[in-house]
């Protein structure tokens, strides 16, 4: 499965990034970017806080352009790692949410490397990713094409993979595809159907004093979401839902290095400008019927006080056969930052089970 097209990032290059970006809204990342990553341009290092930096980079080929990929621990991909010899530790492939979101939320993910390799990327137009800022790359189908583009740039026979909000859409959609070697699944926050995101997004406004809940869906309704009254209320429900944690002031820095850490056009276009309910192209997206399709173990790891509410995800993990749930305690939506010592230690034994 090996493509030698990809490009290996010469990770002694000092490039200092062009710049850097305000905070904006979803998912918490709140960067509107302010620069753009052309195929083939090396990847600034200088930027990467020490305890972050990869220990191999790759510019991988995809439908589209080209996108950033970065490994901890393990070796270089699969093969020369040991992750495709049948019970070793098998490489981890990282998915980040969004759309448009990149891979730093993932940072406490690098402790698993101490096991196996961690592979964090950027899905195209995002991150350190090739910035081709073109609508018709922006498709469910093209953004799961680029985990087979990954697993043939890095010679992937065996993997585990986990998405993460947007990202659980993409590794579900992977899954259901039932592709050779893939040893198990982690979907946290799934998004898997737009319907279940805006039900589980209503239990959680019900949960807010009456006057902010009918204030954020007014302006959602309404198309007004730039409004500072829209603001103040959202920043709210993130306050009890998205990230209930300061985000670690060294992930906050990468973050901000980042040339494009949320890409806002990619997300509205997608999604649409408000978070509790979608005007975008994925406002009628349905993923459940493919849930009963996946045959790969798969674990539903979800946020005590996540946007999608632990009820609900447990109805979506009973359409997947020997499917399991876990409850991150304390978490909101982004449970990898906010309770990082449980989130590892759930994605570190489920992995070892599947190896």
């Amino acid at each position: 499965m090996s493509d030698a097209s990809t490009t290996p990032l010469d990770t002694k290059t000092t490039t200092t990034p062009t710049g850097t970006t305000p905070l904006d809204r979803r998912t918490a990342l709140r960067i509107l970017g302010a620069t753009t990553l052309a195929a083939g341009v090396t990847t600034p290092v200088v930027a990467q806080a020490a305890p972050f930096r990869p220990d191999r980079e790759w510019r991988v080929p995809v439908r589209g352009g080209s996108i950033y990929v970065r490994g901890n621990g393990g070796g270089s991909g699969g093969g020369s790692g040991g992750g495709n010899v049948a019970g070793s530790p098998a490489p981890i492939l990282f998915i980040h949410g969004g759309p448009g979101g990149s891979h730093w939320s993932f940072l406490p993910a690098l402790a698993l490397a101490d096991a196996r390799e961690v592979l964090l990327y950027d899905q195209l137009d995002s991150g350190r990713s090739q910035v081709v800022d073109n609508p018709a790359n922006w498709t469910v189908d093209r953004f799961v094409s680029e985990i087979d583009a990954i697993r043939a740039g890095l010679d992937l026979d065996r993997l585990h993979i986990c998405g993460v909000s947007w990202g659980a859409a993409v590794a579900a959609e992977y899954a259901a595809r039932q592709p050779s070697g893939l040893l198990s699944v982690v979907l946290g926050g799934a998004l898997i159907s737009t319907r279940s995101w805006e039900a589980s997004a209503r239990i959680r406004l019900s949960q807010l004093p009456a006057a902010m809940a009918e204030t954020i869906r007014r302006h959602e309704r309404d198309g007004s979401t730039t409004s500072a009254e829209y603001t103040a209320a959202i920043d709210v429900y993130y306050a009890h839902f998205l990230s209930r944690n300061p985000i670690d002031p060294a992930i906050a820095a990468y973050r901000d290095a980042l040339p494009l850490a949320f890409n806002a056009r990619l997300y509205t276009t997608m999604w649409g400008a408000g978070e509790t309910a979608s005007s975008g192209t994925l406002r009628h997206y349905d993923a459940e019927p493919l849930l009963p399709r996946i045959k790969a173990p798969t674990l539903f790891l979800t946020g005590e006080y996540d946007e999608m509410v632990p009820a609900e995800v447990a109805r979506l993990a009973a359409l997947v056969p020997g499917a399991e749930t876990r409850i991150v305690p304390g978490a909101g939506h982004r449970a990898c930052l906010d309770n990082p010592a449980a989130w590892v230690g759930d994605v570190r034994r489920w992995a070892a089970r599947f190896d």
